[in-house]
């Protein structure tokens, strides 16, 4: 809700993609508005962020500012596509002679130095169809004529094949480390501009949970004084030894027990086995903080292995 979608006008006005988008974005609840952008046929976006400033007089201000994301997200139309394709198969990855895709790539970066580039290109499949369509006609007229059929060559029929498309794609995320997606239709499109709109939404969040270390002091080992002190992060490290154990599902399983002791006590009174598996199953865990909060439970499959893990007799058992 606090991110803007600014999609190029010639998305809309040549591209005919605009509404399919707009769609997307009403119901992922993302404003979003038309803007000439600096690259042709490109989406970005912007966020609405909120500060708060003190002043001496112990004044509150509330200041609210928008800062650009650094993703950018081009659409390239398949004849030009096809034409960088077609000059890559002339002159390989050199920078002499007709722009490659791996030119063009190069070129938009030098506009956009701090951004976060993806390419789209809509349609491929149905240019391939509509090649295999034109070489069946010609020969079909050539075979009614009774004239000689020559085989066809790619400069007579001026298009590229798949692997073709596949070098230069190849190749340019290989020397610019921007992807390029191959997508058919405009609901295609919307969905995508959906998906990648939700992460660049979430990006923050997650950015501040990747950098946060492993454990909070940062380093392996966990120190407890003689008063007990330490004995949380102790348990918690050793939750998160499990497989597809986050910090934020240990916490959560840390302050509904804070003990391994708690936990063993809450088994014991368990009537069954499968009660027990299912004792931590609905956990809730909470992911990011103010509107990017998100929640989920432990899970099915989590609870059971803390539970073989705890009640568990055999010492040979394994956990999977």
């Amino acid at each position: 809700q606090y991110l803007i979608l600014m999609l190029d006008t010639r998305i809309v006005n040549s591209g005919g993609h605009g509404v399919a988008i707009f769609k997307a974005c009403e119901a992922l609840g993302i404003q979003y508005i038309t803007k000439e952008q600096t690259v042709p046929f490109s989406i970005t976006w912007s966020r609405q962020v909120t500060s708060i400033n003190v002043s001496r007089e112990n004044q509150v201000e509330t200041v609210k500012s928008e800062q650009m994301e650094e993703d950018v997200l081009v659409l390239l139309p398949v004849a030009d596509f096809v034409n960088f394709v077609q000059n890559h198969k002339k002159c390989g990855s050199e920078l002499g002679g007709e722009p490659t895709l791996t030119n063009y790539v190069q070129t938009v970066k030098q506009h956009l130095p701090n951004s976060i580039l993806s390419f789209v290109v809509i349609g491929m499949e149905k240019y391939f169809r509509d090649q295999k369509t034109k070489v069946q006609r010609k020969h079909r007229a050539a075979v009614l004529s009774s004239v000689r059929v020559t085989p066809c060559t790619d400069s007579d029929q001026g298009s590229v094949h798949r692997l073709d498309v596949e070098e230069a794609i190849t190749d340019n995320q290989l020397q610019t480390d921007v992807m390029v997606y191959l997508l058919e239709t405009s609901e295609e499109l919307s969905e995508f501009v959906r998906t990648f709109s939700k992460a660049v939404a979430e990006k923050p969040a997650k950015k501040d949970r990747l950098q946060t270390a492993f454990f909070d002091d940062g380093v392996s080992t966990v120190k407890v004084d003689k008063n007990g002190q330490g004995l949380l992060r102790v348990w918690k490290q050793q939750l998160l030894q499990f497989k597809n154990i986050s910090p934020d599902i240990a916490d959560a399983i840390v302050q509904a027990y804070p003990s391994p002791h708690l936990l063993m006590e809450a088994y014991r009174k368990c009537n069954d086995s499968n009660e027990q598996e299912k004792l931590i199953e609905n956990i809730v865990v909470r992911r990011g903080a103010g509107v990017l909060e998100t929640s989920r439970r432990v899970g099915k499959e989590m609870s059971r292995r803390i539970c073989t893990f705890v009640t568990s007799s055999n010492a040979n058992e394994v956990i999977k």
